[in-house]
């Protein structure tokens, strides 16, 4: 069950980075960061995911690990803007 979790933790990341690449404008310039918070389970398959969005040119993906919870605090605090939080746990 933890695996399939995993899954579809990363399968769900991978679904909104296409979403972004496909909704923001095109600029010239450096391409802009996607920051993503991700449970610490999830680093693997997020770093895999990440190295694979920008190798075919999307946008550099800046991906912040660690417990859920924590996460979701930084989120509620307004840390920094996150495009995308994938947890452990939903």
């Amino acid at each position: 069950m933890h695996a399939a979790t995993t899954v579809e933790s990363a399968v769900l990341l991978a679904l909104v980075l296409i979403g972004i690449a496909l909704t923001k404008p095109l600029h010239a310039g450096d391409l802009p960061v996607i920051r993503v918070l991700a449970a610490g389970s999830l680093r693997v398959a997020m770093t895999e995911i990440a190295a694979a969005y920008s190798s075919i040119g999307g946008d550099r993906v800046e991906t912040s690990f660690g417990p859920s919870g924590v996460l979701r605090e930084r989120i509620e605090k307004g840390d920094r803007p996150f495009a995308a939080f994938a947890g452990s746990h939903f």
